[in-house]
């Protein structure tokens, strides 16, 4: 048996060395299931930045999006505060994005945990699954920006920016779709 790597430097050729191990222990070993990922390297401002959107890459614009990049950005300078080693978008191909100051064996724990376990976690996942379709949440997303997009040109940017800051302030105050999957699951049963 060798080694994937020796010492803490990397290049693509070990991400992708690390990579095909990874999927091999992943598939035949514990025979999981996920969607093959797209690997991409990335800064740390970079990753500070898609941080500061929820990990979406095609999010539309807001103020709160900013606001929140520039307090990260400063607490990252400063020393108060780490970074994700990844992120992972849950879509098909699943996206991973690893920085590209990780060390080589912070990398292959990363695209372990990132690219098979999230992404197994979610194309198993129930709830997952019954709402979405993983190769169409990037176009979704995509779609929903140019959407925005088109509403502050037809409506006014100040009416779509009052608008989405109600929805900001609503979004952790938002249904619990379990509770309604429960109970619809419940009434089916009535009904049987």
């Amino acid at each position: 048996m060798s080694l994937l790597f020796k010492g803490s430097d990397w290049n693509e050729k070990t991400i992708y060395n690390i990579w095909k191990s990874v999927d091999k222990i992943g598939q035949k070993k514990y025979g999981l299931d996920y969607y093959q990922p797209q690997i991409d390297i990335i800064s740390s401002e970079q990753m500070i930045s898609l941080c500061s959107t929820h990990a979406i890459p095609t999010m539309y614009n807001h103020w709160s999006f900013g606001k929140s990049y520039s307090m990260e950005i400063d607490d990252y300078t400063a020393g108060k505060a780490g970074l994700a080693f990844e992120v992972v978008i849950n879509s098909n191909p699943s996206i991973c994005y690893i920085m590209d100051n990780n060390t080589a064996t912070v990398q292959a724990l990363v695209i372990a945990h990132a690219a098979v376990g999230h992404s197994s976690f979610f194309k198993g996942n129930y709830l997952f699954k019954d709402r979405t379709d993983a190769k169409y949440i990037l176009p979704f997303l995509s779609s929903a920006r140019k959407y925005i997009q088109e509403c502050e040109q037809n409506y006014g940017f100040d009416k779509v920016e009052s608008l989405l800051d109600a929805c900001h302030m609503l979004a952790y105050s938002s249904v619990d779709f379990n509770t309604i999957r429960q109970h619809k699951t419940a009434n089916r049963r009535r009904h049987n």
